[in-house]
């Protein structure tokens, strides 16, 4: 007797790609950002905040700055319509430029070009950006950019005390304050090596009759000082009456640390 075998038929899935980890994300991050100090700073608050490693909010943040500096490092920019139309990098809803320009006597020679942009994108909402490139053949290439702040100045030379010659990108904060982002960097021979500007507010030590630090401080580069108001327990966000601090730093190690602070009652 003879009996059908009924045929057998193997469905196979094929398995769905796994996102990648945020530390991976973290790593990817560091090896193409430019502000590599700023990014750690950012994951340290991220880690602090004791945020779930699924965290789709910051993933996808790490995920946007990504895809702008692999983008940024792939551009190329005719000089002349610098300051007609934004560089496509991050702020992709209603971009403008708003001031564009030049820096002579760049390291390394030559200039350095600078936009900077104001407009909006899905992850950050309002904001501002600013990007540098220096000459490729008869090109623009990107070497810097930031997208983190509001708004930004007009970037600068200056050169501290000491003799060494800092690039300065100021930036001021989404909110009623606007405390300073400053970015900062020195030229190393073959790259732009960023100085950590983030570090010092945890360097404050505890001041006399519960006085505290609450806003910004506008650090001046030259002289590595900057003053800031003092608030009592009291006081109102806008109105500090504890008179002021005078703040001194160094750079040591590409970090800008806090060394001594002088209070300087009303």
């Amino acid at each position: 007797m003879m009996f059908a075998v009924a045929p057998v038929i193997l469905f196979l899935f094929a398995a769905a790609p796994q996102e990648p980890s945020i530390d991976a994300l973290f790593a990817e991050a560091l090896r193409t950002s430019p502000t590599p100090a700023r990014l750690r700073e950012q994951h340290r608050y991220w880690v602090s905040e004791g945020a779930d490693p699924a965290d789709d909010n910051y993933r996808e943040r790490l995920q946007a700055g990504l895809a702008a500096d692999r983008k940024a490092a792939a551009l190329r920019v005719d000089p002349d319509t610098l300051g007609d139309a934004c560089l496509d990098l991050r702020l992709d809803q209603g971009c403008a430029v708003e001031q564009a320009g030049f820096l002579n006597d760049a390291p390394g020679g030559g200039r350095l070009y600078w936009q900077i942009q104001q407009g909006a994108s899905a992850e950050d909402g309002v904001g501002g950006g600013i990007v540098l490139l220096r000459p490729e053949g008869d090109r623009l290439r990107p070497v810097l950019w930031d997208f983190e702040a509001w708004r930004y100045e007009a970037p600068e030379w200056v050169t501290d005390e000491d003799g060494v010659s800092m690039l300065v990108l100021r930036g001021l904060s989404r909110g009623a304050s606007g405390s300073p982002m400053d970015l900062l960097f020195r030229w190393d021979d073959t790259a732009w090596r960023q100085i950590d500007t983030g570090a010092w507010p945890d360097q404050v030590p505890a001041l006399a009759d519960g006085l505290t630090l609450q806003s910004g401080v506008r650090i001046d580069y030259r002289t590595l000082r900057g003053v800031s108001p003092l608030w009592r327990s009291r006081d109102g966000g806008c109105c500090p009456t504890g008179g002021l601090a005078e703040l001194k730093f160094e750079i040591r190690d590409d970090v800008l640390r806090l060394v001594e602070v002088d209070r300087h009652t009303p």
